[in-house]
């Protein structure tokens, strides 16, 4: 009985010495501490049963009941306390292996996050990096594109009265050009066209109802003169001149036939040549210098014209079409009738 007590009053030392152990030291002791404070738990189960079951105990104790019961009361508080330590030291351990795995879980896996949100961080970062880089290219590239398109709008649309370019951006003076515009049946005023490009349509049998013509550039004084021959109207009085309407608006009159020519010292260093695209025949041969273009008494319409300023001695262009035609000659004729003269 007296070892019995001696084992009881020592177990919550050697557990509290245990838990201390366990408290400071985990990840060493852990194991080795669990295995012992399992063993001593197992060999006091083990002399405590036989202590009750030895028949010399038994006799002792049956010759002292009152001492026993005293001391059993006395006792099992602290076997409780035992038992109660035991048990929550066996949890305590497995919560702190569990503890263990999970920190070590909990670790890895908390580190490879970590390691991953970090790889994730820099990631945006070059993404972010490349997303603020080449929306600026994108956009310079964008901008660029929009005003080149933008100045490719405008500049056919340019009144040649107020454009500049009399120098170049090396300081040279700029080359002297025409300019030209049309008057289309259904599309009204197309763009500004410059030295042989086509103004007004072929193909789509739509007659021209009015041109403008402009020099730019010019290196000495002069200028352009040019006129229409209208349906019903036949040629024009005056001659038109610096971008000023030659032919009609609203009233779907056809262009038939066009003269142009030079004036001042432009007329002595540069030539000007000029052809139509004309109803039934297409294009017609190149005039130059006041010239005329077209047809007159076919009623053809004129549909597309090509004009060009060339220096004197220039290389020309050449054509094997005539520039004119005319209608078969007519006669004119009147009479005077009784009573009406």
């Amino acid at each position: 009985m007296k070892r019995k007590m001696k084992w009881k009053k020592k177990l919550p030392v050697l557990l509290l010495s245990a838990t201390l152990l366990v408290t400071l030291f985990p990840e060493n002791i852990l194991a080795a501490d669990k295995t012992t404070i399992l063993a001593s738990a197992a060999e006091t189960e083990t002399t405590t049963a036989s202590a009750e079951t030895d028949p010399g105990t038994k006799n002792h104790t049956s010759t002292n009941v009152p001492a026993a019961s005293e001391a059993e009361k006395s006792s099992s508080p602290d076997a409780s306390n035992s038992s109660s330590s035991t048990s929550s030291m066996q949890n305590a351990n497995t919560a702190g292996a569990e503890g263990q795995d999970a920190n070590t879980s909990g670790t890895g896996i908390g580190n490879q996050e970590a390691n991953t949100a970090g790889d994730a961080s820099l990631k945006p970062d070059a993404q972010s990096t490349e997303t603020t880089e080449s929306p600026s290219v994108d956009a310079d590239t964008s901008d660029a594109d929009t005003q080149k398109a933008e100045q490719q709008e405008e500049a056919p649309q340019e009144n040649p009265l107020t454009a500049n370019g009399s120098e170049t951006e090396t300081g040279e003076a700029a080359a002297p050009s025409v300019s030209y515009m049309t008057h289309v049946q259904t599309y009204g005023w197309q763009d500004w066209k410059t030295n042989g490009a086509t103004a007004g349509t072929t193909g789509q049998s739509k007659r021209l109802e009015g041109i403008r013509i402009h020099l730019e550039n010019a290196p000495v004084s002069g200028s352009i003169e040019y006129r229409t021959h209208v349906q019903n109207y036949g040629w024009e009085s005056t001659w038109k001149t610096d971008s000023e309407i030659s032919g009609t608006l609203g009233q779907s009159k056809r262009l038939e036939a066009i003269q142009i020519q030079l004036t001042g010292d432009m007329a002595k260093q540069y030539d000007i040549w000029y052809r139509v695209h004309a109803q039934k025949f297409g294009w017609l041969g190149w005039a130059k210098n006041g010239e005329k273009a077209g047809t007159s008494g076919c009623s053809l319409r004129l549909e597309g014209s090509q004009i060009l300023l060339i220096a004197k001695n220039g290389s020309a262009p050449k054509s094997d079409t005539r520039s004119f035609i005319e209608g078969p000659p007519s006669v004119v004729y009147s009479t005077h009738v009784q009573t009406y003269g």
